[in-house]
């Protein structure tokens, strides 16, 4: 595989992979490596499910790609995946693209603000079975990123993580988690900037991940 250099080229490669690869087909979830021991985490959406959106938002500020991650606030109760690693992302409202619900939750978030027409590429959706969601990801690039204005009432922090070395960087680690009175053994996750990454937007990230690896 060739080697890209670590700089603003490199951006402009993913760019080119995410945004104009259309022959780079998607993945799917099935195929990962994350789920080849842990099929549980890909279950079938009921009709009755709702739909959420969320953006992988990939920027340049510090001169290296890097990824916005988010920590859910933990003192939402009913929120069944509080305290969580996730992306900026939430429910869609009625009558609300999927694309609109993304940006509307980010700025809501994190105060990125993108317009409705800037480029992105939608991956898998997925199914959340604990929260009967099916989420709709949606990958943008900002070179550069304003302030950021972590939302207390929804964010405890944001987590910035840099997109080289994904090979060393995200490589597949296993732990057993006690997650809201359950025993879960040997669950599949990322290390990100010392916290830990799983289930639903771990997957999520996978097939992000399965398309920065691709060389033209």
């Amino acid at each position: 595989m060739k080697n890209i250099p670590i700089s603003g080229s490199l951006l402009s490669h993913y760019k080119d992979i995410i945004l104009y690869g259309d022959d780079i087909p998607l993945p799917g979830h099935d195929t990962l490596e994350m789920v080849r021991d842990s099929p549980r985490y890909i279950t079938r959406t009921p009709g009755n499910a709702g739909e959420a959106a969320v953006v992988l938002l990939i920027h340049a500020s510090e001169g290296i790609p890097s990824i916005i991650f988010i920590q859910r606030s933990d003192h939402i109760l009913h929120d069944k995946h509080r305290g969580q690693i996730a992306f900026p992302g939430g429910k869609r409202e009625k009558n609300e693209s999927l694309k609109k619900c993304a940006f509307r939750e980010m700025n809501e978030e994190i105060g990125v603000r993108l317009c409705i027409d800037h480029p992105t590429r939608k991956l898998s959706p997925l199914h959340v079975s604990v929260s009967n969601f099916l989420i709709h990801p949606f990958v943008a690039f900002k070179d550069n990123l304003p302030t950021l204005r972590p939302n207390p009432e929804e964010v405890a922090a944001i987590l910035d993580s840099p997109l080289t070395n994904l090979e060393e960087r995200y490589a597949i680690h296993r732990k057993d988690f006690s997650v809201r009175d359950k025993f879960l053994k040997d669950i599949p996750y990322f290390k990100v900037a010392g916290k830990t990454l799983w289930g639903a937007t771990a997957l999520i990230f996978s097939e992000l991940l399965y398309l920065l690896r691709q060389r033209k």
